[in-house]
């Protein structure tokens, strides 16, 4: 559980693709994480349970991710503001983050997955 690489994982299924066992990864990994968010356990650089937090939140609040928004978050309870600017910036430039949110049109079907797993 202290293991950085539990929060690394993109849930790609790339490993469960290949695994001979056919064991999902992805699937496993989701309770480990919510279970360290949730007993503040194991947890060696605050920033990454920050990270999925945000994530978390962003996609509970639109129904996807809103890159904008979650970085605002991210950078917000981590009072990293200036570090990654210029990042941020060619990111904007090139269109990959947005003023706005997208449209999401099972925003009630993802909030309701949020609430039958209890996650806050």
């Amino acid at each position: 559980m202290a293991s950085k690489s539990i929060w690394l994982c993109l849930t790609c299924h790339t490993c469960g693709a290949r695994c001979p066992n056919g064991i999902d990864v992805p699937a496993l990994l989701d309770p480990i994480r919510h279970d360290v968010l949730r007993r503040k356990i194991g947890i060696t650089d605050p920033k990454v349970a920050i990270f999925h937090r945000a994530f978390m939140d962003t996609v509970k609040r639109f129904g996807r991710v809103y890159e904008l928004f979650l970085v605002g978050m991210y950078k917000f309870k981590t009072k990293t503001f200036m570090e990654d600017m210029e990042l941020g910036w060619n990111m904007f430039r090139k269109g990959k983050l947005h003023l706005l949110p997208p449209k999401s049109g099972n925003l009630s079907e993802v909030k309701e997955v949020f609430k039958r797993s209890g996650l806050k």
